[in-house]
């Protein structure tokens, strides 16, 4: 069976273009996620640079300090990396609520602009400690509202 043939069946088949929705904004999830995974990599990348410049001072203040920025950014990336996938299958009778789904999207947005974020104050430090740890703080929360959003009673 040629494509063009398997095109129009799948035209046929009830809800297949819902599930072809969420098959896409599944992708788009998976996608994301693995991107603010790298992302924040980079951020502990830039802390360890940081930690090193202060090691070969004696800076014990300033190791703590990014040790703790290390810690918390480590637990964000675990907690994003072993993240429930919006997701439903085809042959699910559960509904699909494209509300929601839009949600789940603009969460994603908004967890990598945080991580952004976090990005440019670290090279600031120690100047930019109280917008670190306050963009910290809202990372976990924008990931904590992504597993409330999936967790709600229609799931994706």
């Amino acid at each position: 069976m040629n494509a063009r043939n398997t095109t129009g069946l799948k035209s046929f088949l009830s809800g297949y273009s819902s599930y072809q929705a969420i098959e896409s904004r599944r992708n788009d999830d998976r996608l994301t996620r693995q991107w603010v995974v790298q992302r924040i990599d980079e951020c502990k990348s830039q802390l360890d640079s940081l930690g090193l410049r202060a090691v070969s001072t004696g800076d014990f203040d300033t190791i703590m300090q990014i040790e703790s920025y290390h810690s918390d950014l480590d637990r964000a990336r675990s907690r994003v990396a072993a993240a429930v996938e919006g997701y439903a299958s085809w042959f699910d009778s559960r509904s699909v609520d494209q509300h929601l789904l839009k949600e789940l999207g603009q969460q994603d947005e908004s967890l990598v602009s945080v991580v952004d974020l976090i990005g440019t104050l670290i090279p600031q430090l120690p100047q930019s400690s109280q917008q670190l740890v306050e963009n910290i703080q809202l990372l976990h929360q924008r990931i904590d509202r992504r597993a409330l959003l999936l967790q709600q009673e229609k799931p994706i």
